[in-house]
């Protein structure tokens, strides 16, 4: 068998993400995951509602669509359901792309935008940020050539958070439209603020949505997302399908979270409440931060590398988990992720603590 492995793919080095976490008494603040539990409550009435013939038939994926469709106000055949978001960075990487081709991402942002540029062969081309924290929309367009197939433009963004408004998107849209190049608008982070291009995939025949349930809806173990573009583009992009789009179970939880929509938009009200909380810890502190106004995650700047690195150890042996080991200029900057007021609350006592041990700041 090894005679057959693709030498690019031997090349390339995959961890587990988030190996080793105590998930019954951790704390999660380094995967942008819901912070909190559902309440029993709701996990009660979940259950009840779920179809007896669930786990022992294969999906039926027709009543979601339909439910999602009526959710977003837009037509089913513009709408293809993945396993995540990042199965659909990957269909899009999958259908669209040749080995060669130019991939132009922003940076930093989500890993996977990097690793199936490595699987697929592609030429990764980043751009970043300003001084300000905002998006070099200039330096993106020196990147989009005639080789350039993807334009890979989270909104908003993580571990830097950003905020494109729609004028911004619409001319970066034209930009690649004059290069025949496809426009990818990551919306993971959907209904923290940021306004969505859902409007434009009927305007820009190059714009393709990515949308998941694991932010806002907090469902990130059900690995659901879903592809938004027209319906010519999603005709053809769905033609890499399994034998059906996603599992009962994760369509039917979800489907029970759409008809009870508030319980998302209640959880962002908190997580804006929790930011706002924990920013005026930090500044009491004296600590620069950076984000919580479009997204679930904050960064915080410490005084070097060595000063992030014992701070996530320590805060990893209280069973808080956060996140560091970004690339330079954002190495000294350990990532929240924010949660209601309680959270921040047991999260901002051990780290002020282990701050104070060590006189990190």
């Amino acid at each position: 068998m090894k005679t057959h492995f693709k030498k690019h793919l031997q090349n390339l080095e995959r961890v587990r993400s988030s190996f080793g976490r105590d998930l019954e008494n951790g704390l999660f603040l380094d995967r942008n995951e819901r912070v909190v539990n559902f309440t029993n409550e709701v996990i009660d009435d979940l259950f009840k509602q779920l179809p007896v013939s669930l786990l022992n038939t294969y999906p039926e994926p027709t009543s979601f669509y339909k439910k999602l469709s009526k959710f977003l106000n837009i037509n089913e055949d513009k709408i293809f359901l993945t396993n995540g978001s990042t199965e659909g960075i990957k269909i899009l990487y999958e259908t669209l792309t040749n080995p060669g081709d130019r991939v132009v991402a922003l940076s930093p942002t989500y890993p996977m935008y990097e690793v199936y540029s490595k699987i697929f062969q592609t030429e990764y081309r980043r751009f970043g940020f300003l001084e300000d924290f905002k998006i070099d929309i200039e330096g993106l367009f020196e990147e989009i050539n005639n080789s350039t197939t993807l334009v890979c433009l989270p909104n908003p963004n993580l571990p830097v958070e950003s905020n494109v408004g729609l004028h911004e998107i619409r001319e970066v849209a034209t930009k690649c439209k004059e290069h025949d190049a496809v426009l990818v608008v990551d919306e993971a982070y959907d209904m923290f603020g940021v306004s969505s291009s859902i409007d434009l995939i009927n305007e820009y025949d190059n714009l393709v949505i990515l949308r998941s349930f694991s932010k806002a809806f907090g469902l990130a173990g059900i690995r659901l997302g879903y592809v938004l573009s027209n319906a010519e583009n999603i005709e053809y992009l769905s033609k890499t399908r399994s034998l059906v789009e996603a599992s009962g179970p994760s369509m039917a939880i979800a489907e029970y979270m759409l008809d009870h929509s508030e319980i998302a938009k209640d959880y962002v009200c908190r997580v804006r409440e929790g930011a706002k909380h924990l920013q005026g810890k930090l500044d009491k502190l004296g600590l620069r931060w950076y984000g919580g106004a479009y997204s679930n995650g904050l960064l915080v700047f410490l005084q070097d590398v060595p000063a992030v690195d014992d701070l996530i150890s320590k805060m990893k042996k209280q069973k808080i988990y956060i996140r560091g080991s970004f690339e330079p200029p954002y190495d000294c900057c350990i990532r929240i992720t924010i949660g209601p007021v309680e959270a921040m609350d047991s999260f901002f006592s051990i780290f002020e603590n282990c701050l104070k041990s060590d006189n990190g700041y």
